[in-house]
């Protein structure tokens, strides 16, 4: 395929022919604006004389008169008699030399007996120990903190030689693995792509999927029958749905921001992050149910913005970030477990559990891609790249697709993970 070819060369599967707004009907209409403060004029308040409470009276004193006094005879105490001296006595000799005897004898006896046995403080027995916890451990518990030494991917990254004008970013696979979603280009042009993959990786055909207006992070459903991902298409960013194709969108995030939205591997749960309506850049996650429309709140922070929701295999847990955290969090009961940042005051950000639910893959700003094995507790870096970052793992679980500017412009790099 020839490099550098313009996104209009491509093959265009775009099912938006007509006017966008008329195929666009959301689910929550926005929220009518609460009315209008009354303002009270100061001028025509009326004004209430202020209420003076009159202090209480203290109670009279008694006045006590020296006149009538009754004068009663001081009582004179007798001093303490003198102490009686006491003659000192110096010890016999005879008496101090029975002592001594009777001393080396006990000492011999003893010795030759040898030492009485100390009685035994019996201890209680050594507490049985607690079977693991079947859910995550208490909320905002402390999660690991060790960290093994080097980078140590067994493979050398290899780019996928998409060839598309203005790069290639946020890789997601298919459930066979032999397609990879991605989006491509920059705001306001951004576009949904698809590329099927041969053997080595290599792109046997791209076709856009959806075009009109700024697209984003396309996320396959565990069926590969939709596909959710971000759009500007209407002003203000928000999540959608759409069939495999591109076709029947719908706006599934409700009013106000939201983007980064990620499939649970049984299809019932999609999570993405939400804007506060008090301040869009403060992000919490959310959980839609998609067969009942139900949306519930994850998290609850005042500020900074939370990351990822990315699926255990259970579809139950997921894996976010928030600042310097990484915590994983359990939907049905709010049980969380917290690890703080390999790299001290360095955010956390984009974590991939692995299929078999295992591994977690994530970026560190500016410290590369991390790997927190959760069978060890233990994290290690296995990418230097600083500019690594949305992790994807190709459903056997061996390799992980991410977009790094390491070669001087945006692309995907597949990569092989050491577990």
């Amino acid at each position: 395929m020839p490099s550098g070819f313009d996104w209009r060369d491509i093959e265009i599967a775009d099912h938006e022919k007509t006017d966008p707004l008329a195929q666009f009907t959301p689910e929550n209409p926005p929220e009518a604006p609460p009315p209008p403060r009354t303002q009270w004029p100061l001028e025509n308040a009326e004004l209430r004389p202020e209420r003076t409470v009159p202090p209480e009276a203290p109670p009279p004193r008694t006045q006590w008169s020296l006149e009538n006094a009754e004068v009663r005879p001081e009582r004179t105490v007798p001093p303490p008699p003198p102490p009686i001296a006491r003659r000192s006595r110096r010890p016999s000799p005879f008496i101090a030399l029975a002592a001594l005897t009777a001393s080396l004898t006990f000492a011999t006896l003893y010795l030759s007996r040898g030492a009485a046995p100390r009685p035994t403080i019996s201890a209680k027995p050594p507490a049985e120990p607690l079977p693991p916890p079947a859910t995550a451990p208490a909320k905002d518990a402390p999660g690991a903190t060790s960290v093994a030494a080097a980078p140590t991917f067994d493979s050398t990254p290899r780019a996928v030689p998409l060839q598309v004008v203005g790069g290639a970013f946020s890789p997601s696979f298919t459930p066979t693995g032999s397609t990879l979603f991605f989006h491509t280009g920059r705001s306001p042009e951004a576009r949904l792509a698809r590329a099927d993959l041969d053997e080595n990786d290599r792109p046997q055909r791209i076709v856009t999927v959806v075009a009109n207006r700024a697209n984003y992070h396309a996320r396959v459903s565990p069926d590969g029958r939709q596909i959710a991902f971000d759009s500007d298409r209407y002003g203000v960013r928000a999540v959608y749905v759409a069939q495999i194709d591109g076709s029947s969108i719908r706006r599934v995030s409700g009013p106000g921001y939201a983007e980064l939205p990620s499939w649970s591997p049984d299809g019932k749960f999609l999570t993405f992050v939400r804007g506060e309506p008090w301040r869009q850049t403060v992000w919490n996650l959310w959980v839609r149910n998609m067969r009942t429309s139900a949306m519930a709140r994850l998290t609850s922070f005042r500020a900074g913005q939370t990351w990822t929701g990315s699926w255990f295999p259970d579809s139950r847990r997921v894996a976010f970030s928030h600042n310097d955290q990484l915590t994983i969090t359990d939907i049905t009961n709010g049980r969380s477990q917290v690890y703080r940042s390999p790299k001290a005051s360095s955010s956390v950000r984009t974590p991939a559990v692995s299929p078999d639910g295992q591994h977690v893959i994530f970026q560190v700003t500016a410290n590369g891609a991390w790997l927190l094995d959760l069978r060890t507790q233990k994290m290690k870096q296995v990418l230097q790249d600083p500019t690594a970052e949305e992790f994807a793992w190709e459903p056997g679980g061996r390799r992980v697709a991410y977009h790094s500017k390491r070669s001087g412009e945006w692309q995907i790099w597949i990569v092989s993970v050491p577990l």
